[in-house]
C-alpha cells in the first residue's frame, strides 16, 4: 500500500476512536470538540507517516489511538469482538451496532497499517435499516431478516466492509420501539470514510427521522450523497428515490422480464442454504399433510382484504378429503403479534389481549397457538415438519416469502393464490394479466412445483390440494438462490459506478427530461412528487 493511502486510513481511524464520545451521547453537542481532538492526533500521526517516519512508526501511532479510549461499558469485552453484533440483549439492541462498526473500523485500520488487507476491504457499505437492525441483534426470522443476513454473509465472504448503523423507516412506530433511532450514526460514520463508502442501504428518505436532512446539499457540502443512499425495499416497489428507480434494491427477482416489463429497481436477492438430501422424506412416506405458510395468527383474522381462503374451508376440507385419505389435516406453526406490540406500549394500564381462537381444521405446532406463550418452531424444527408435508398452502399473507423456495428444495410444492381482478372474475385470462398472486415471483411456474389457484374458489382450493396430495414434487433449487449466484449480484452491486449513472440522470433532469419516475405515484404510503427532486452529486 502507498504511504498516503495508509496515512489516510491512519487518520480516519483516529477520528472513528476518538468519536467514540460522540457515539456515546449521538445528540450532544461535544462531538465538535471530540473530532477536533481527533484530528490533533490524526495529524501528528500523518505528518510522521508522510515525513518520512518508518511503517512500524506509522503502525505505532494507530496502536495507541486504537487504544487510547478506555471502554465506556464494563459489559462490552474485547473477546466479545466481533461476534457480538448478534448479542440479543438489550444493550446489544440499542448501542451494539457503534461497537460493532468502530471494531470493524479499528480492524481496517490494523489491516492498512499491516499492509495485509484484503483487496476489497476498503469498499464499504453501511447497514441502516431498521429490519436489518432487528436480524442483526434480535433475529428477525423473516424475509427480510433473510434478505439481511445473505447481503451480509456474501460481502464479508467476498471481504467487504460492511457497517452497520440504526435507522427508522417512515412507518416508524411507538409500539416497535422504530422512532428512537434516527440516521443521524449513519451520518457520522459516513463522514470519516466518506471516499470508501459505496453505499448505505437503509430505510426511505420520507418521514420520521428522514435520511434526506443528511444528504449532501450546499448547506450541508460534507452530506451524504443521495446517490449514495439506497432504499431498502423488499417487495421490489415500483417507484423511486430522489436520485431514481435503481436506488431501490430488492430482494426479488425481476419477473416483469416476463411480461416484457423491465422492473425498475436493483435486485440484489438473497441465497438459501442447500438442503441435505438426508431432510427430504420421499414422497410415498409423506402424510397428507398441507403445511400453511403463516407465523402470524393475525394473518387469518386482521387482513380480510387479503385473506385467500374463508375460515371455514378449512374444515370443511378437512371433512371432505379424510374420506379419501383419513390422515388428512392442515398443520402450521403460529403466534400473535398482538402481545408483542402490547409488551413495548407505553400505557400498560390496559386490558390484557384474550387468546384469539385457533382456525377449526388446523392443527398448530409450536404450543400455546393464539396465546401470549405461542412459540414458532426453530427453522431445523420447520425444515422437519415441512418435509413431512406434502404441499405448502399460501393464504395471503405473507407475500413474497422465501419460505416457498425452501419448500421446493425439500420437494413441497407451494400453493400460490390469485386475483385475476374485476375484469376477469373467473381467471380464464392468461396469468400476465392477473392482478395480484401472494408470491408474485412465483406466479410463472408450472405444477408440480408451484399451483396457482383462485382466491375464495373452494372448488380451485380442493382441487389444487388434491392434485398435490396425488402428485410427487421433485426437489428443485432455483438457480438464483445459490451462493454464486448472490455473491456476483452483491459484486456487481459494489463494482457499479453509481455516481457516473446519477450524473446522467441529474443531467437530464436539469434538461428537463425525466427517465425515473416511478410506475406508480406512491412511496410507503406517501405520494412522491410528479418529479424527483434535484441533488448534489
Amino acid at each position: 500500500m502507498r504511504r498516503s493511502a495508509r496515512t489516510l486510513i491512519v487518520y480516519v481511524a483516529a477520528c472513528a476512536v476518538v468519536g467514540f464520545i460522540f457515539i456515546s451521547s449521538p445528540h450532544g453537542h461535544g462531538f465538535t470538540a471530540s473530532l477536533e481532538n481527533a484530528r490533533r492526533l490524526a495529524g501528528a500521526a500523518a505528518s510522521n507517516a508522510g515525513g518520512g517516519g518508518s511503517v512500524s512508526d506509522v503502525r505505532s501511532q494507530a496502536l495507541s489511538f486504537l487504544t487510547a479510549v478506555q471502554n465506556p461499558d464494563p459489559s462490552y469485552k474485547k473477546e466479545n469482538f466481533p461476534q457480538h453484533w448478534d448479542y440479543t440483549g438489550k444493550q446489544g439492541f440499542n448501542g451494539g451496532y457503534m461497537w460493532y462498526t468502530e471494531t470493524k473500523l479499528r480492524e481496517l485500520t490494523a489491516c492498512a497499517v499491516r499492509n495485509d488487507c484484503h483487496p476489497n476491504a476498503y469498499k464499504v457499505v453501511i447497514f441502516s435499516g431498521w429490519y436489518c437492525h432487528e436480524t442483526f441483534f434480535r433475529n428477525f426470522g423473516a424475509g427480510e431478516g433473510t434478505w439481511c443476513k445473505s447481503m451480509k454473509n456474501s460481502l464479508d465472504r467476498q471481504g467487504y466492509t460492511v457497517l452497520l448503523a440504526r435507522d427508522n423507516p417512515a412507518t416508524a412506530s411507538a409500539t416497535t420501539n422504530r422512532t428512537n433511532a434516527t440516521p443521524e450514526y449513519a451520518y457520522h460514520i459516513y463522514r470519516q470514510i466518506p471516499d470508501l463508502v459505496v453505499g448505505i442501504i437503509g430505510d426511505t428518505h420520507n418521514g420520521h427521522g428522514n435520511i434526506d436532512r443528511w444528504f449532501k446539499s450546499p448547506e450541508r457540502p460534507d452530506g451524504i450523497p443521495a446517490w449514495k443512499f439506497f432504499h431498502f425495499g423488499f417487495f421490489g416497489l415500483r417507484d423511486t428515490t430522489v436520485v431514481g428507480n435503481k436506488w431501490i434494491v430488492s430482494a426479488l427477482p425481476n419477473w416483469h422480464k416476463e411480461k416484457g416489463e423491465e422492473a425498475a429497481w436493483t435486485w440484489l436477492g438473497y441465497d438459501l442454504p442447500l438442503i441435505d438430501a438426508k431432510e427430504v422424506v420421499p414422497f410415498e412416506e409423506r402424510p397428507h399433510r398441507v403445511w400453511i405458510l403463516a407465523k402470524d395468527l393475525s394473518y387469518f383474522y386482521d387482513l380480510n382484504d387479503l385473506l385467500s381462503w374463508p375460515l371455514d374451508f378449512f374444515e370443511r376440507a378437512t371433512q371432505e378429503l379424510r374420506q379419501k385419505w383419513p390422515d388428512f389435516e392442515f398443520v402450521g406453526s403460529f403466534n400473535d403479534r398482538r402481545f408483542i406490540i402490547q409488551e413495548h406500549q407505553k400505557d400498560q394500564t390496559k386490558p390484557k389481549l384474550k387468546p384469539r381462537e385457533q382456525p377449526k381444521g388446523i392443527v398448530a405446532l409450536g404450543g400455546g397457538v393464539g396465546g401470549e406463550e405461542g412459540t414458532l418452531l426453530s427453522p431445523a424444527e420447520f425444515r422437519r415438519e415441512l418435509s413431512n408435508s406434502r404441499v405448502m398452502l399460501g393464504i395471503g399473507r405473507p407475500t413474497v416469502s422465501p419460505s416457498p423456495y425452501e419448500a421446493m428444495m425439500l420437494g413441497v410444492p407451494f400453493i400460490n393464490p390469485y386475483w385475476p381482478g374485476p375484469h376477469d372474475p373467473n381467471g380464464t385470462d392468461h396469468s400476465s394479466t392477473w392482478h395480484w398472486t401472494q408470491h408474485t415471483s412465483l406466479h410463472f411456474e408450472k405444477p408440480p412445483h408451484v399451483y396457482n389457484a383462485l382466491r375464495n374458489s373452494y372448488e380451485s382450493f380442493i382441487e389444487t390440494i388434491t392434485a398435490a396430495m396425488e402428485t410427487p414434487c421433485p426437489p428443485k433449487r432455483m438457480e438464483w438462490v445459490s451462493e454464486e449466484a448472490q455473491d456476483k449480484r452483491m459484486r456487481e452491486f459494489m463494482e457499479f459506478d453509481w455516481r457516473s449513472l446519477a450524473a446522467g440522470i441529474l443531467e437530464e433532469r436539469l434538461k428537463g427530461n425525466e427517465t425515473q419516475l416511478g410506475k406508480g405515484p406512491w412511496l410507503n404510503g406517501r405520494h412522491i412528487p410528479e418529479k424527483p427532486g434535484l441533488f448534489e452529486l
